[in-house]
């Protein structure tokens, strides 16, 4: 980790916007206070911060402020960290048929770093085609949204009364009615440049508020609980793939029983927290990023500075061991220019649109087994 005591105001100031002189006066504070609270604060919440505060090209920008951050695509600090080793599998054959179906490199060209300060903490660079990117981008945008048997964030609160999940056009009707430039969430929401966007552009659709889709097991935000009362069949694709992924681990028994995935956009953030819901917590928790890249904060305790990752699309991170219970969140998601979404083979309005909303949004798969091995069933609560 990089000596954040020779951290100065200076430093900090070229990653801050600075549009005007009262902006400049503003920033300079801003970096000072930023500069100081790094100095005398080095725990979790200082990190967070710190990463959510920064501007632009997220890697440069901690490279300018001497912070460090693990990215795959920094070949020179990828390369230092510990390699973990995969297996390939006992059924070539089985294992060649499911790497199509999955959208999967062959296992032989995966790279797997484990996090040095963080035990057990691994991050797999993507190991999906670009072909396989899309296929699961459109299954979580297209598929997930309109079925009525999975909860989401909607659910509670939802404007439609006339229309079902699975009738409601998610979508606005056209992509010429999405403009490039998505409006940034206001402070205080006002109805004539948010809610009610007279461009009837992508930001006043329904696909723009949904925040989180649950699979399996439904996590109940409220008591923090499972129950066999709120349960759906788990996708066997999903299932699938994280069994297959989990493996390559060495964790050979794993079932994906539960699941969230989130949908991020560029204001979005996750705040530290452990995922301490599930009664067996020996079985690795598999979280698969697509779209643009967001800042990853691992860490034992939340008194220390964590970990910080760049995770990209396609990228894999799998908490094992001591790092199962590890404390960790999203400061930050941000734009990548050089990410773009695979074209289909014939351009389509789905194209278009899913083009548009993934230029600023992150999508998260999230993936946990809840259940021993040999348990079928969660006890009931009485």
């Amino acid at each position: 980790m990089a000596d954040f005591t020779a951290a100065s105001p200076r430093v900090f100031q070229p990653i801050l916007e600075q549009k005007s002189m009262a902006d400049f006066t503003a920033a300079s504070a801003e970096s000072s206070l930023l500069a100081k609270t790094i100095n005398e604060d080095k725990t979790f919440k200082a990190a967070f911060k710190f990463f959510k505060s920064l501007k632009g090209d997220v890697a440069v920008a901690s490279q300018k402020a001497n912070v460090d951050i693990i990215d795959a695509a920094d070949c020179a600090l990828w390369d230092q960290l510990k390699s973990v080793e995969l297996s390939h599998g006992d059924d070539p054959e089985e294992g060649s048929s499911l790497l199509e179906e999955f959208g999967l490199v062959p296992v032989e060209e995966w790279e797997a770093k484990e996090i040095p300060s963080c035990p057990g903490g691994i991050i797999l660079r993507s190991p999906f085609t670009r072909r396989g990117e899309r296929s699961w981008i459109e299954k979580s945008l297209w598929d997930y949204p309109g079925r009525e048997d999975l909860p989401s964030n909607l659910d509670r609160h939802w404007e439609w009364t006339e229309q079902s999940r699975s009738s409601l056009k998610w979508w606005p009707a056209s992509s010429t009615f999405v403009s490039d430039a998505l409006p940034e969430r206001p402070k205080k929401r006002r109805k004539h440049d948010w809610k009610a966007d007279k461009n009837k552009s992508l930001a006043a659709a329904p696909i723009w508020k949904l925040r989180w889709i649950t699979l399996g097991y439904h996590h109940d935000w409220d008591s923090k609980l499972y129950s066999e009362d709120k349960k759906t069949p788990f996708p066997d694709d999903v299932n699938r793939l994280c069994r297959f992924l989990a493996r390559r681990l060495g964790y050979r028994e794993f079932s994906a029983e539960a699941a969230i995935v989130n949908y991020y956009h560029l204001d979005s953030t996750l705040s530290p927290h452990q995922d301490v819901s599930e009664p067996y917590q020996e079985a690795p928790l598999i979280s698969i990023s697509f779209g643009q890249p967001a800042v990853f904060l691992i860490g034992a305790d939340k008194a220390d500075w964590p970990s910080a990752v760049i995770l990209r699309s396609g990228d894999v991170f799998v908490m094992t061991g001591p790092s199962r219970l590890a404390f960790h969140g999203v400061p930050k998601v941000f734009a990548d220019p050089k990410w773009q979404l695979l074209p289909a083979r014939e351009k389509t309005e789905r194209d278009a649109l899913l083009t548009a909303y993934l230029a600023h949004s992150r999508i998260n798969l999230n993936v946990r087994q809840v259940l021993p091995p040999g348990q079928t069933c969660l006890p009931r609560l009485d």
